[in-house]
């Protein structure tokens, strides 16, 4: 059906008040040595919050029992100020260093949500990051970014590389599970603890993190898991009529991609689209 909304994840990257599916812990070898928290002050900056610290080879969790959040009236003033539902049918293109937006103020008319690649591994960040958040404050769109999840990179360091480039607007997540260029492939073990990891470190429940996850890399590489069940489903199908029974134990397919050459107002090149699915 494409006649009812679906819930969205919008939150701010300082974090909410969700807890995510079950508790994440630290590596006990990044934990053996406890010193104190600093603290920081109410109105301190809060994309900073979100970092995990290293202190000698102790990983503290900068949010949560260990940290601080944002007040709850500067969470809240963000929330409000973006729609927490879209409509099924809703169209939102996915755009990157390779398809750059060139003029906001045309795909803020076509498209109040934009998903753009944020980074990838543990340094990577997209050329494009900075430029399309500050494009997107600017021209009122609401971003949704995502992280690509390597193999062969540590996954708490993945983590922190994402919530690093974050800042304190409103903001989507979603990870990108998918074979790499290099030909490698994460586990669904890896995804389960990213998710883990970004949802104990904002705050934000799993059913407000998207997850693109194909039917076919699933039924080749996800081992018949079903570790990612509770985030929101992203699949992508180019049919004209795309497959929405779910998989891979989620109760439903929330998002379908289903153009890889869609044009995209304000992008020169055409480029992935989505399709919120009722």
């Amino acid at each position: 059906s494409l006649t009812s909304p679906i819930t969205y994840p919008i939150s701010v990257a300082n974090g909410g008040t969700g807890r995510c599916r079950r508790r994440f812990r630290c590596p006990r070898r990044l934990s053996r040595r406890r010193r104190p928290v600093r603290r920081r002050p109410r109105g301190a900056p809060v994309a900073e919050s979100l970092l995990v610290v290293d202190d000698g080879d102790e990983l503290r969790l900068g949010v949560g029992r260990c940290g601080w959040s944002a007040p709850p009236e500067e969470q809240a003033a963000a929330r409000s100020a973006v729609p927490r539902r879209l409509p099924a049918g809703h169209r939102f293109p996915d755009v990157s260093a390779y398809r750059r937006v060139d003029r906001f103020a045309e795909l803020a008319r076509a498209h109040p949500v934009v998903a753009c690649k944020a980074t990838e591994g543990r340094t990577f960040v997209d050329p494009s990051w900075r430029s399309f958040l500050a494009g997107c404050r600017e021209h009122g769109i609401l971003p949704i970014a995502y992280h690509f999840l390597r193999a062969e990179s540590d996954v708490l360091a993945q983590a922190r590389n994402f919530l690093g480039v974050l800042d304190r607007s409103p903001c989507g997540i979603m990870l990108d599970v998918e074979t790499s260029g290099a030909g490698t492939n994460p586990s669904m073990s890896q995804a389960d603890d990213w998710l883990d990891a970004v949802c104990h470190l904002t705050g934000r429940p799993r059913s407000e993190v998207l997850v693109y996850l194909t039917r076919w890399w699933w039924s080749v590489h996800g081992r018949g898991s079903s570790a990612l069940a509770g985030a929101m489903l992203v699949n992508s199908d180019y049919r004209s009529s795309p497959d929405v029974r779910p998989f891979a134990g989620f109760s439903r397919v929330d998002v379908i991609q289903y153009s890889s050459s869609a044009p995209i107002a304000g992008v020169a090149e055409s480029g992935d689209m989505n399709v919120a699915v009722g």
